[in-house]
C-alpha cells in the first residue's frame, strides 16, 4: 500500500516542478516519479502480498464470526453455512499459497503466464470473504436490533404496570432478522 509520506513527497515534488528553471529536470524527476509509483503498485499488487492480506482478511473474518457466535444465539443455521464458507475460503486461500509456493521454482516466462490466473483467484477469494464479513455483521445487527426491540417492549411492560391508564406508543414488533422491526 502506498504510504503517506511517499505520496506526500510526490505531490510536493510535481507541484515544485514548474518553478524550476531547468528545461529537463522537471521531465526526468516526473518520470522518477511515475517510476517510483508504478513500482510500489507492482508491489503491492504482487501474488505474496495479496495473500498477506487474504490472511488477514480470514484472521477478521474468523473474529467477527466468533462474536457472532455469542451475540446470535438464533441464528445457529446462518452461522453454520458462514462457518462453512469460511472453511472453503481458507482451503482455497491453502491452494492459492501452494500455487504460489510452486511458482517460486518456476522460470520468469511461466511465472508471468500464471501471474493473470493467481491475481483472477486472489479477487475471488477477497470479494468472498467481504461478502461472507459483510453477511455475517448483518446476523450481529439484527441480533442487536431484536435485542433492542425486547428492551423497549420490556420497558413499556413496566411503564404500562406502573400507569395503567397511560397512553404510551405501540409495542416494537421485530421479525427474524433485524431490518423487519416494526413500531
Amino acid at each position: 500500500m502506498c504510504d503517506a509520506s511517499n505520496t506526500l513527497s510526490s505531490s510536493i515534488l510535481i507541484w515544485t516542478l514548474p518553478f524550476i528553471p531547468s528545461n529537463i529536470f522537471p521531465y526526468i524527476a516526473l518520470a522518477v516519479v511515475t517510476f517510483s509509483l508504478l513500482v510500489d503498485k507492482a508491489h503491492y499488487n504482487r501474488p505474496s502480498a495479496r495473500l498477506g492480506r487474504l490472511d488477514n482478511s480470514i484472521t477478521i473474518v474468523g473474529d467477527t464470526l466468533i462474536r457472532a457466535k455469542i451475540k446470535c444465539t438464533r441464528e445457529r443455521f446462518a452461522l453454520a453455512e458462514s462457518e462453512t464458507r469460511l472453511l472453503r475460503a481458507k482451503l482455497w486461500t491453502s491452494k492459492i499459497h501452494t500455487h504460489v509456493l510452486e511458482m517460486h521454482d518456476m522460470s520468469w516466462t511461466l511465472y508471468l503466464r500464471n501471474i493473470p490466473s493467481m491475481c483472477k483467484s486472489l479477487a475471488i477469494c477477497e470479494r468472498e470473504l467481504r461478502e461472507l464479513e459483510n453477511s455475517i455483521l448483518l446476523l450481529i445487527e439484527a441480533a442487536h436490533q431484536h435485542k433492542l426491540a425486547q428492551d423497549i417492549n420490556e420497558s413499556r411492560e413496566v411503564v404500562d404496570g406502573v400507569f395503567p391508564g397511560c397512553a404510551c406508543p405501540a409495542r416494537v414488533h421485530c421479525g427474524t432478522s433485524g431490518s423487519e422491526c416494526e413500531v
